[in-house]
């Protein structure tokens, strides 16, 4: 029950078509309601940070935001950022800076013209405690979500993290109700920006090879728009691993509830496909992809050398102003 990962990889292969999924997560709320749990990794400090959002408490969410990039308290556009502020601070020792691709998300927009909203009324988006079956904290996470989206004025908001994404553009709508907002990714912001050219890229010569995040790919059906962004990048060479896009291994670990051998054999093998491409960077779109590949390559679990980027900060990097 506890060590499925939810990842939907399972689905695609069941030719009956089983929802084994939304099955796994029923059966985790009747186990939650039973006070029955599993023992979540990290002494339970990621989802306790979760729940605490939920209580109201005044933030400091926004302390990576600098002189650098332009953000509103009103307008069309409100950028949901999710937990990245917080998942620096506990996972500082890996070395990742996971408000840096939202740095460049905003940096991204702003090329496009657009200021968007960042607001510390935002709390953590409930994805981790819904998978959890914990219904009571999702719910109120939710709602103290829904209030702040429908009062920012905003017509469309834009997310870059993949269960963000998912939670808000699908689960929210069914479990809460309708935002009265349109939710769109970051990519499809972008790729219609490449395609009417007001999005061009400077050379950036490297081979890279892309993590199909779960909640991104299989949940939501965003493959091409990732891949798309990267072959407009000029002199990049994208390569694909063994099993990409719908057959894409998961990063081998689920809202803090497992951190076993298992687990860590997932992830070593998702390392050994991306070395085995030829790659020389491991591009991904999630930060719980970034959290636990590199944790996996941090702890020397395989020899494959590759440096693991984010779509967005790749983007960005290659951007040509003017």
């Amino acid at each position: 029950l506890w060590s499925c990962l939810t990842c939907r990889a399972c689905e695609g292969r069941c030719p009956a078509g089983v929802g084994f999924t939304e099955f796994m997560r029923l059966m985790r709320v009747e186990s939650a309601a039973r006070e029955s749990a599993p023992v979540h990794t990290h002494g339970r400090v990621v989802l306790d940070m979760m729940e605490i959002q939920g209580w109201g408490l005044d933030q400091r969410r926004l302390d990576w935001i600098d002189d650098t990039l332009q953000t509103a308290t009103e307008g069309e556009y409100l950028y949901f950022v999710g937990c990245a502020p917080y998942f620096d601070t506990i996972f500082e020792d890996l070395s990742i800076s996971l408000t840096g691709a939202a740095r460049d998300t905003v940096r991204l927009l702003n090329h496009l013209g657009i200021q968007p909203i960042v607001s510390n009324e935002e709390r953590c988006c409930g994805h981790d405690p819904f998978w959890a079956g914990d219904v009571e904290t999702f719910r109120e996470l939710g709602r103290r979500n829904l209030d702040f989206i429908r009062s920012s004025g905003a017509r469309r908001v834009v997310v870059s993290c993949p269960e963000c994404y998912h939670m808000l553009k699908a689960v929210y709508p069914e479990q809460l109700g309708d935002l009265g907002v349109e939710v769109v990714h970051i990519f499809d912001l972008l790729v219609e920006a490449v395609r009417e050219g007001r999005l061009e890229f400077s050379p950036t010569p490297r081979i890279v090879t892309y993590q199909d995040p779960c909640r991104l790919g299989r949940f939501s059906g965003v493959y091409e728009q990732p891949r798309e962004l990267i072959r407009a990048l000029p002199e990049v060479e994208l390569v694909e691993m063994k099993e990409t896009m719908e057959n894409a291994i998961c990063c081998g670990s689920s809202g803090w509830m497992n951190c076993t051998a298992a687990n860590k054999a997932i992830q070593v093998e998702r390392l050994r496909q991306a070395g085995a491409s030829g790659a020389e960077h491991l591009i991904t779109a999630c930060p719980k992809c970034r959290i636990h590949l590199s944790c996996a390559l941090r702890n020397d679990d395989t020899d494959v050398k590759i440096e693991m980027q984010d779509l967005l900060s790749l983007l960005a990097e290659a951007l040509k102003e003017g």
